[in-house]
């Protein structure tokens, strides 16, 4: 349909030079840290920057599909498989960074307030899978349901079948709005925001005050983390201010069959959905690799160092008029 394809029509050259900066620093990123990655921060940032790929490497096929079913070079089978295969890289990376967010950002606050804390690696991790398993399951039952209703969702919220089952089976709409606020929205949107912005202040109250043994011993990485956290926190309370003024207006100030009318002709759900939707985990992501290789004063030198090497090779490519 046309009012799904348009938003992503006039976002796709932001998506793909967004998406080929997160692959190229991210990467970068990925390959300074890898002979150091038994370290809890470098292992962190590793982890991050994947997810972040993967993100981008569905965002980049959810905007390729889009314009190739605008211009009708792909048929509507083709079209609904690429975009819950896009939809799946972008729910699992999405949702993934969410969680590696709150785990850096809650251990390096422990950390500081703590200098004897040694983080158990192997308890993060079994948390991880746990985790990313869960939204595993959910997201395939998302997509078994998408592709049997033929719909599409455009936001990275995971969990549009438990909603659905909510929908059939809970007849009560306050139980239900309060089910699914709790169950879709506030656990794995909302609350990670909260966390994150808890810490950010306990971490610039800890590194502001006077005699803090944290302040010399951890400043420079802490500060990193803050920074990452608080782009984290921005980008993500944006979205989630989105969702949940969405949630708000189709639960209190509609019935059932004009929310059904509603997502077909409003604008908010048809342009502001997608367009956020995109660009906010976007710019998460796009400026995550950047922090990292400004505030590492090595990792900043050998980059600065390649882009120089690069620059180099392309002006002896370019032939040169002599007169």
């Amino acid at each position: 349909p046309t009012q799904f394809t348009n938003p992503y029509v006039y976002t796709s050259p932001v998506t793909f030079l967004l998406s080929l900066q997160i692959l190229f620093l991210g990467s970068f990123v990925i390959s300074h840290y890898r002979h150091t990655w038994n370290s809890f921060i470098p292992l962190m940032y590793i982890l991050i920057s994947s997810v972040d790929i993967i993100s981008a490497i569905g965002f980049v096929l959810q905007a390729a599909i889009m314009l190739l079913y605008r211009g009708e070079h792909i048929g509507v089978w083709t079209w609904e498989c690429g975009f819950n295969v896009s939809y799946a890289l972008v729910a699992l990376g999405y949702r993934s960074s969410i969680l590696l967010n709150v785990v850096l950002g809650v251990c390096r606050t422990i950390t500081i307030l703590d200098p004897f804390y040694t983080t158990n690696k192997k308890i993060v991790a079994l948390a991880c899978i746990v985790y990313t398993g869960v939204w595993c399951v959910l997201v395939g039952l998302d997509i078994r349901y998408m592709l049997n209703t033929h719909l599409i969702h455009v936001i990275p919220v995971a969990g549009h079948f438990v909603m659905e089952y909510l929908l059939r089976n809970v007849k009560n709409r306050t139980v239900y709005n309060f089910l699914y606020f709790s169950l879709i929205l506030g656990v794995p949107l909302i609350i990670p925001v909260v966390i994150v912005f808890v810490v950010c202040i306990i971490q610039m109250y800890t590194l502001t005050r006077p005699n803090s043994p944290a302040r010399e011993m951890y400043k420079h990485v802490t500060t990193t983390i803050l920074v990452i956290s608080v782009l984290f926190v921005v980008c993500n309370s944006m979205l989630s201010l989105l969702v949940i003024i969405a949630f708000f207006y189709t639960s209190f100030f509609l019935t059932e069959e004009e929310v059904i009318t509603e997502f077909k002709v409003s604008w908010f759900f048809n342009w502001v959905g997608p367009i956020c939707g995109t660009l906010f985990p976007l710019l998460n992501g796009a400026f995550n690799p950047v922090i990292i290789v400004c505030r590492c004063r090595e990792l900043r030198h050998i980059f600065l160092s390649r882009i120089r090497r690069i620059s180099g090779m392309l002006r002896d490519l370019t032939p040169v008029n002599r007169e």
